[in-house]
């Protein structure tokens, strides 16, 4: 998504009428709300619910003031607001407050609309410290998908907690074991030799994720067609697949 290009302090009116304009429907990674009704105790939970799904799941953009139709935006109306800096406080405070584990990485603005009516935007990030409950009183957890949110079962919350406890751990001995090939010369398929080496290991974040999934032959694909790769240079007359992916 476009706004994914640029930081949210550069977010502008503009960047709002083109969801509009390019239809970017509601999906896992964004929301949109007419209003900010966050009052009452149910209201409170509705938002945090919301917040911490993002959280659990990609990360994405909750956004007040934009009208919608079904999942479509219609207008971006603002919400009307006499100080959108001490609304910001306020929600920024609640989920401080009332989510646990507090979650790093989310972000408000407000962007203004018209005299006295403003956007608010929530750029929550993924988090690593998932899943987050909301602290009040329900003691459920939520995550979403492209219809909105839900929340976990018992099976998602135990794995949820499985690999934010392991992440770590899974990452420091993916490490260990592939020194130890290095070392003893157990690198099949591809033998190294027993000259100097120099070792890089990319190892994402999300090796914990089971949600995530790559399909190999976009990979292949991608990596023959560009040429701006720097393993595109070396020649492919050798490539295959094999039970690791591709080589």
């Amino acid at each position: 998504m476009f706004l994914d290009k640029k930081p949210l302090e550069d977010f502008t009116l503009e960047d709002m009428q083109q969801l509009v304009d390019d239809q970017i429907s509601e999906v896992t990674s964004i929301e949109y709300k007419s209003a900010l009704q966050v009052i009452t105790g149910d209201e409170k939970r509705e938002f945090l619910n919301d917040v911490s799904s993002f959280a659990n799941t990609k990360g994405g953009y909750l956004i007040f003031g934009i009208e919608q139709k079904g999942s479509m935006p219609t207008n971006v109306k603002g919400i009307k607001s006499e100080d959108p800096d001490a609304e910001i406080r306020r929600l920024d405070n609640l989920i401080r407050d009332k989510i646990t584990p507090r979650i790093p990485g989310i972000y408000i603005k407000e962007i203004p609309v018209s005299s006295g009516r403003y956007c608010i935007v929530l750029k929550i990030q993924q988090s690593w410290l998932k899943p987050h409950m909301v602290d009040m009183g329900s003691n459920k957890f939520f995550t979403r998908n492209s219809k909105g949110k839900h929340p976990l079962n018992y099976q998602e919350i135990k794995v949820a907690f499985d690999l934010s406890g392991d992440a770590k751990d899974r990452i420091e001995m993916f490490r260990a074991n592939r020194i130890t090939e290095i070392i003893t010369g157990n690198t099949t398929p591809i033998q190294m030799g027993n000259g100097p080496k120099t070792i890089l290991h990319l190892v994402p974040l999300s090796m914990s994720d089971t949600s995530i999934a790559f399909d190999v032959r976009q990979i292949a694909k991608s990596i023959r067609q560009n040429e701006n790769m720097f393993i595109a240079s070396l020649a492919h007359s050798h490539e295959r697949y094999n039970l690791d992916g591709y080589m």
